[in-house]
């Protein structure tokens, strides 16, 4: 019986080893055959049948972790659950894996896998400093040169991937002289290409993209070298060199399925050539050919491009613009050809009202007509005609000192001619010493407001503001409003100071002190009500006037205050204090409503404009060095993305300290530029929101 019993001990050892062997062996078999799949497509992280079998060499594996966890295959298992969730794209499971693997099994053959797929997970989820500290570590003790040759790669990959241009480039090149012709040769050599073409180096990425054709590449990342090296040729104004290229492409059968794209460039080299009449008949075979592609839309654009800007035909222009629409209405250049086709359409427009009878309406006419050419048609010196017709027609007009400003700017941006710009931005301060843009026109002349004796609005606005907020003298400052307002009329300060004034009276003048005669209670005075209801109706079409019906909006109309006379009742007295009175809490609540109302209908700003450094004010230096602080500012920006105009609509803080903040956040806004090229047109000279966030004071 004893040795009955040791035989069936030794059999059912002998069975449960042929049963984990076996598992161990179908988790092996599958991750074989992922990786198998996987290599045939190229890629990297996997989807479908490649994806099943990895999911089945998890669960496989994962079984020998649970029942046999002192088994010698346990190392093997955690690597092959560590790689099928890193091809899977489960790059935090994968992390987890491999750090298991190296601290439970340092020595294990797979230990410097491990941290070289350790480092890949971490890249995959932009843990930059992470994967650099991994691969380094391959990179300096694998004894595998495939292991190390990865390593080099991904550190390169790394400054590649944050567009550290030069820096990649130094270590690919340093990678392609330790491993010469191998697997990665000719996709390093493209980065390579590229970090230089992100360089703006077009003649070293022109000849790195050529160089791909002899690496080991495959034929696609060799037929994208050869593109983007005519791209290159184009760039350095070789389109004769760009266009063999192309032309070689298009003459091979293997780019067939390409030829549309292939048509683009063609056209376009033909264009840089200057041969209109070649490029026209290159994308009209294009729409022939290919009429419902995307591509056809391009091509139409194009054509509308060469009609506008090559053979001044707008009206032709705007049918092309109007085509790209129709073929493809939700792609991004359909987008930017509706826009034209619109501003074409307002050309019209803007000719006929010229003409209008009414010369405020023609003088405004002209002068959009003129910002037309300029910022949307590309014809300056159209714009400068019409600038200057402006100026000499109606030198009185408020469009007069833009049109001067303007040419100026058409001057020395566009025409390099820095003497005539200085001529039209000092005409500026002769002719119109008084008008908004003295401003501008002295920045551009490099001359600092603060030391001229010039009297604008801008200057009195901002007195203004400092004896409101720094000096508490809210009557000064009221004073020097409406002397805006007097002597201002036409300046865009007017409606401001107006609103500002009703503000200023809601917030610091709005309590009347009782008297003998009254009843012993401190009412609200109606003052500012009546100032509200002035910027309704002086300035109705203006956010100013808008924001003021909205506060009115809010509390009701108050009809100014009256005693009670000695013969009314005590129930009369009552119903006139009732109807006369209004909460101050309830005016500023309605005020804080308006202003949210506002945020919610602007359009927010484009991100990450330029903005100049902060300087934080000493006498903000009790604030807590960890409070997150953010000023929401209203801005308005010009076609070069300029701010023109700026109006803080929630501030940092209560208190002087944060209104410290608050004025030096507005030096910030005031000389910040956005990126015009995310800007939709229609919202040039428009108000958008910004949030701007303070930067926080080193200790």
């Amino acid at each position: 019986m004893k040795r009955y019993s040791i035989l069936f001990l030794a059999m059912l050892l002998l069975i449960s080893g042929c049963v984990y062997y076996n598992t161990f062996f179908l988790a092996r078999k599958n991750f074989k055959e992922a990786e198998s799949t996987r290599k045939r497509t190229g890629q990297e992280i996997v989807k479908g049948g490649a994806s099943s079998k990895y999911q089945k060499t998890i669960e496989k594996a994962s079984v020998i972790l649970e029942f046999h966890p002192n088994s010698k295959y346990v190392d093997d298992a955690l690597y092959l659950i560590g790689r099928s969730f890193y091809h899977q794209g489960e790059f935090s499971k994968a992390e987890t894996k491999f750090r298991e693997l190296l601290v439970t099994y340092p020595e294990s053959r797979f230990a410097d896998e491990s941290v070289l797929y350790l480092g890949k997970a971490r890249f995959w989820k932009e843990d930059y400093v992470g994967a650099k500290e991994a691969f380094e570590k391959v990179d300096s003790t694998a004894k595998d040169k495939e292991l190390r040759s990865e390593a080099t790669f991904m550190l390169g990959e790394i400054l590649y991937s944050q567009e550290e241009w030069s820096r990649s480039i130094s270590v690919f090149e340093e990678y392609l002289e330790q491993y010469g012709k191998g697997e990665r040769s000719g996709e390093t050599k493209f980065k390579i290409a590229t970090a230089h073409y992100g360089q703006e180096n077009y003649s070293l990425a022109k000849d790195a993209f050529l160089d791909v054709q002899d690496l080991n590449a495959d034929d696609t990342l060799k037929y994208q070298a050869l593109v983007a090296a005519g791209d290159c040729f184009y760039l350095e104004g070789e389109a004769d060199s760009g266009l063999i290229i192309f032309n070689k492409l298009a003459d091979d059968e293997k780019n067939y399925d390409k030829m549309a794209d292939l048509y683009l460039e063609l056209a376009r080299g033909e264009g840089l050539r200057g041969d209109y009449e070649v490029a026209m008949e290159i994308y009209r075979k294009l729409i022939d050919e290919y009429p419902r592609k995307e591509e056809s839309a391009i091509a139409y654009f194009q054509l509308g491009s060469i009609y506008q800007d090559q053979l001044f035909d707008l009206d032709t222009a705007k049918v092309m613009y109007d085509s790209s629409t129709a073929v493809k209405g939700n792609s991004p250049v359909a987008k930017i050809a509706f826009s034209r086709s619109a501003d074409i359409a307002k050309l019209e427009s803007y000719r006929t009202g010229k003409t209008a009878e009414a010369v405020d309406d023609a003088i405004e006419s002209q002068y959009l007509l003129a910002e037309l050419y300029l910022t949307q048609l590309d014809q300056p010196d159209s714009a400068l005609s019409e600038y200057q017709s402006l100026i000499d027609s109606f030198p009185d007009s408020r469009y007069a000192p833009n049109a001067l400003l303007a040419i100026g700017w058409v001057m020395e941006n566009i025409h390099e001619d820095t003497a005539a710009a200085q001529e039209h931005y000092r005409r500026v301060l002769e002719e119109y010493p008084n008008s908004d843009l003295i401003v501008d026109a002295m920045e551009k002349l490099g001359i600092d407001p603060r030391a001229t004796a010039y009297d604008y609005p801008a200057r009195r606005y901002r007195e203004a503001e400092r004896l409101l907020f720094d000096e508490r003298d809210y009557r000064a400052a009221n004073e020097l409003f409406q002397s805006i307002i007097d002597d201002f009329p036409e300046s865009q300060f007017a409606p401001k100071a107006s609103w500002a004034k009703a503000w200023t009276l809601s917030n610091f003048h709005n309590i009347v002190a009782p008297d003998s005669t009254d009843s012993g209670e401190t009412v609200i005075d109606s003052t500012y009500i009546l100032a509200y209801q002035k910027v309704t109706e002086l300035y109705a079409s203006t956010e100013y006037g808008q924001s003021a019906a909205t506060v009115l909006g809010g509390v009701g109309v108050a009809r100014p205050r009256t005693r009670p006379q000695a013969e009314e009742t005590q129930e009369d007295t009552s119903t006139v204090e009732e109807e006369t009175e209004v909460d101050s809490l309830a005016i500023l609540d309605s005020i804080a409503r308006a202003i949210d109302d506002e945020i919610r209908q602007l359009e927010p700003a484009p991100e990450n404009p330029t903005l100049p450094a902060f300087e934080f004010p000493f006498s903000a230096y009790n604030i807590p060095i960890e409070e997150v602080l953010m000023v929401t500012f209203k801005v308005k920006m010009n076609f070069i993305g300029e701010v023109t105009e700026y109006v803080v609509l929630i501030g940092s803080g209560v208190g002087s300290e944060y209104e410290d903040i608050d004025r030096a956040a507005k030096e910030v806004i005031k000389f910040a530029v956005f990126d015009v090229t995310k800007i939709d047109p229609q919202y040039y000279d428009n108000w958008f929101t910004y949030k701007y966030r303070v930067p926080k004071r080193t200790r």
